[in-house]
């Protein structure tokens, strides 16, 4: 089982090619994440984690082009297209987007403050709080 993650999340790493990192509060990591998991919470189409618990997804705002990257490797949207469906699904009304923070320090601070929060980050950070996952 830990060979099969262990396979997984290098596959995951390798797909993102180090343009932006996962960052998860310890307590959220409850299943393999992968760039089709990745997408579906990023689209709204994924709210919660399999033990029922809601899913926080943030980014650092979309404006940085690793975070662009990271839309259109993973997304297959650009900037404008990812804004774009989110204005759609929120006028009417049948999702909200994921908080979107000024930077990556920000992210790091809420995926700390709540436990099933999940951000993408732009670059890997010197250190990490403790209980916190990078990916």
């Amino acid at each position: 089982m830990k060979f099969l993650f262990s396979f997984c999340l290098i596959f995951f790493l390798l797909s993102l090619k180090a343009e932006s990192y996962v960052v998860l509060h310890q307590k959220a990591v409850k299943e393999n994440l992968t760039n089709a998991t990745l997408k579906e919470i990023y689209l709204g189409k994924k709210n919660f984690w399999q033990n029922g618990s809601r899913i926080y997804p943030s980014t650092s705002t979309t404006k940085n082009e690793e975070i662009q990257k990271f839309l259109e490797q993973v997304l297959d949207m650009s900037d404008d297209q990812y804004n774009n469906y989110w204005r759609r699904i929120l006028f009417s009304g049948k999702g909200r987007p994921p908080r979107v923070f000024a930077n990556d320090a920000e992210v790091i601070e809420f995926v700390e403050s709540f436990e099933n929060a999940i951000g993408i980050i732009s670059q890997k950070p010197k250190s990490l709080p403790a209980g916190l996952i990078l990916k």
